[in-house]
């Protein structure tokens, strides 16, 4: 008799262990998910803003997006196979190379990844981007 009382208590200390265990992961699984969930719409905030689509009224206006110097290096580095011309601050950048050359470093050296830039987008007569143009803020 006495054998199956603490049989019995050290089940129900078992459980309720695990039970706490339990919701202590499924809280902390909550709080991760949420800021996975508020991390993803902070790299996406801007992504809307790529694209921008052009009437015939408003074609040779000018529109004006801010980015960070990361997303600036990231969309000269996808310009890649794109005719679009991307300036810095009244710096042409070169075509970026289709292959990675150890000898070859990006032109990147006036950007600062941390440093917002307005981008003027200029569009050809078929509303493809021509030329960004990146200024520091």
């Amino acid at each position: 008799m006495l054998f199956s009382s603490v049989k019995h208590l050290l089940w129900t200390a078992i459980s309720l262990s695990l039970f706490i265990a339990a919701c202590t992961a499924m809280l902390r699984g909550v709080e991760i998910s949420d800021n996975a969930v508020k991390a993803s719409s902070t790299v996406n905030y801007n992504q809307a803003l790529n694209i921008y689509v052009h009437s015939e009224e408003d074609r040779d206006e000018v529109s004006l997006f801010a980015y960070t110097g990361a997303q600036v290096l990231y969309m000269w580095r996808n310009s890649l196979g794109e005719d679009v011309r991307i300036t810095v601050n009244g710096m042409t950048f070169p075509k970026p190379q289709p292959y990675s050359d150890p000898e070859w470093t990006a032109p990147a050296n006036g950007i600062r990844l941390e440093q917002l830039y307005t981008a003027a987008f200029e569009y050809n007569d078929l509303n493809q981007v021509k030329e960004i143009s990146f200024t520091a803020q």
